[in-house]
C-alpha cells in the first residue's frame, strides 16, 4: 500500500557528477593509448642502436695502429647488419661544414675526446659522418644529439677524423635528459 503524501527517502550519491567524472576518465584512458600508438609508430620508424652495436662482434682492432695520413677503413670493421636501416643514435657532434651557428654536416661520435684523460681515438666504425637535411642552429656544440636517418656503410675522410659510417638526409635534435 502506497501512501501519497509521505516524503521519500533519498540515498545520497556518493560521486554527484559521476557523469562527468567517468567522461574524463574515458577521454585520458583513451589519450594514453593513441600515446601508446604513437610510441609504438615511432618505435617502428627508427631503431635505437647502442655505439657498440656499430661494431661487428668478431672484429678486433689492429694490434699496430695504421698510420694516420693514410686513409683507410677496414670493411670488416663495419656492422653491415645495419645497412640501410632507419636509426636514432645519440652523440656529441664536431662540426664539419657551418656557417654562423647553422650546422649543416658534422661528425657524430660517442663521447668527445677532451672527456677521457688517455690519448684515445675513434675508430672509423664509432664515428658517424652526418648530413642534414636542414641546417640546425647549435649554440652550444658540446651538447649531445640526436642523429636520425638511414645509415650506410660509406666512409667519409675529413680533418676531423675517418668515418665509417654515413646518414644523409638526417634530422637532429637536442638530447634531452
Amino acid at each position: 500500500m502506497k501512501y501519497k503524501n509521505m516524503p521519500t527517502k533519498k540515498t545520497p550519491v556518493l560521486f554527484p557528477h559521476y557523469r562527468s567524472l567517468l567522461a574524463t576518465i574515458l577521454i585520458l584512458f583513451c589519450g594514453q593509448i593513441m600515446s601508446f600508438q604513437a610510441q609504438a609508430e615511432i618505435s617502428k620508424e627508427y631503431t635505437a642502436p647502442d655505439w657498440k652495436d656499430l661494431i661487428p662482434e668478431t672484429w678486433q682492432p689492429p694490434l699496430i695502429e695504421p698510420d694516420s695520413t693514410e686513409y683507410h677503413v677496414d670493411k670488416k670493421s663495419l656492422a653491415t647488419k645495419l645497412q640501410r636501416q632507419q636509426i636514432k643514435l645519440p652523440g656529441y657532434m664536431v662540426p664539419v661544414k657551418f656557417t654562423s651557428n647553422m650546422v649543416s654536416e658534422f661528425i657524430l661520435m660517442p663521447f668527445l675526446k677532451h672527456q677521457v684523460r688517455t690519448h684515445y681515438h675513434h675508430e672509423p666504425n664509432q664515428l658517424v659522418y652526418v648530413v642534414l637535411a636542414e641546417p640546425l642552429e647549435v649554440n652550444n656544440p658540446y651538447l649531445p644529439v640526436w642523429a636520425s636517418g638511414q645509415i650506410r656503410l660509406e666512409s667519409v675522410d675529413t680533418d676531423a677524423g675517418h668515418t665509417g659510417y654515413t646518414l644523409r638526409q638526417a634530422i637532429a635534435e637536442t638530447y634531452i635528459y
